[in-house]
């Protein structure tokens, strides 16, 4: 029997993907299948992969046509056999002892879920330790969770500022409390996957186990990688990701959910007002003002916009304050300056 089932969903990454596989096949603990997820790819990730497989029968692969990395777990996940359920980026790598740790925690604490608090995140010139889980280590039963975890689990209020980080790769699922999100969602979401199987199957677990992380996994930021790529219909699938949550979450808890999955949304919101307006968006001027007074004056939207206390937007305060005035036109150039300053190096943290 697997014990442990690590999916990869794999896109155009060959320059960073051996260093992944590498670092799967290294780990200490042995029993474990890995599910290669070659998505579409169009360089020689494929046969990076069929290689793996050949090499090493824990290894297998699925060849598909580019349907996104949320489909691509799915996928994964569908065909899966491991009692535990994990999740690698093809161009991250994690440290030998990583699933061993997880899965010796999950199996003595009987953990629905255990979570890594923190993460490397890396780029060319940097290196960062990320701090993903905001409450204490250790083991969080129902009683627990409901006090110190599920009050600001998803929002505390601010933007995209929570005490667990939404990321599928710093957990490890029991099979059967995952499954039956990973396979309902669809892969229907461009923005905020991870958070619409996490969030759910954590407000649905009864016990979690948080690990006071020793920099077991490493996340690589790439120019190019989809969270840095333009995304057609983007606040759409904000929308329906807004749908989704309020009908998977609210039944699982009695608390505050509603208000955080709605200042969520507005991040996500917020996210897309950016995405109109980055250098990799090839709309006209025109467009995306067009595009912003839609999103701005959307029901769903300013719905969600009401609920939330803009001080505790402090980042996004001037953005906040033009939305709520209607001050499309003013909101619209100081978009354009702010991306003009950023392509120059100029980072406008308002």
């Amino acid at each position: 029997m697997v014990e442990i089932s690590i999916i990869v969903p794999i896109y155009n990454c060959e320059k960073y993907l051996e260093r992944c596989l590498e670092s799967i096949r290294g780990q200490v603990f042995q029993n474990w299948e890995a599910i290669l997820v070659d998505d579409g790819s169009t360089d020689r990730s494929g046969d990076i992969c069929d290689l793996y497989a050949d090499r090493d029968p824990r290894f297998s692969v699925i060849h598909q046509e580019n349907k996104g990395a949320s489909i691509a777990r799915m996928e994964g996940a569908r065909l899966s056999k491991g009692k535990y359920l994990g999740f690698v980026d093809s161009d991250d790598w994690i440290s030998p002892e990583m699933y061993r740790r997880m899965y010796d925690e999950g199996r003595k604490h009987d953990a629905d879920m255990v979570l890594l608090s923190t993460a490397i995140s890396e780029t060319e010139n940097d290196m960062l330790k990320r701090r993903l889980v905001k409450v204490p280590a250790g083991l969080y039963d129902r009683e627990r969770m409901e006090k110190e975890i599920f009050p600001d689990a998803l929002s505390d209020g601010g933007f995209f500022t929570h005490s667990i980080n939404c990321a599928m790769t710093n957990k490890l699922f029991r099979r059967e409390c995952l499954m039956p999100y990973i396979l309902h969602s669809e892969g229907a979401f461009i923005m905020a996957e991870d958070a619409a199987i996490s969030f759910p199957v954590l407000f649905s677990s009864n016990r979690v186990y948080v690990c006071e992380d020793f920099d077991s996994y490493h996340v690589y930021a790439r120019e190019g990688s989809v969270s840095r790529s333009y995304k057609n219909n983007f606040f759409e699938t904000c929308k329906k990701w807004h749908a989704y949550m309020l009908d998977k979450c609210i039944p699982l808890w009695e608390g505050n959910l509603e208000r955080q999955i709605d200042s969520y949304f507005v991040s996500l919101s917020i996210t897309a007002f950016l995405n109109e307006y980055r250098h990799y968006s090839a709309i006209s001027v025109r467009e995306k003002y067009a595009r912003l007074k839609a999103i701005a004056s959307d029901e769903v939207f300013r719905n969600a916009l009401g609920q939330i206390d803009r001080k505790k937007y402090r980042e996004k305060y001037i953005i906040i304050s033009l939305i709520k005035m209607h001050a499309y036109g003013l909101l619209h150039m100081f978009f354009l300056f702010k991306e003009a300053f950023r392509k120059k190096g100029v980072r406008m943290y308002i």
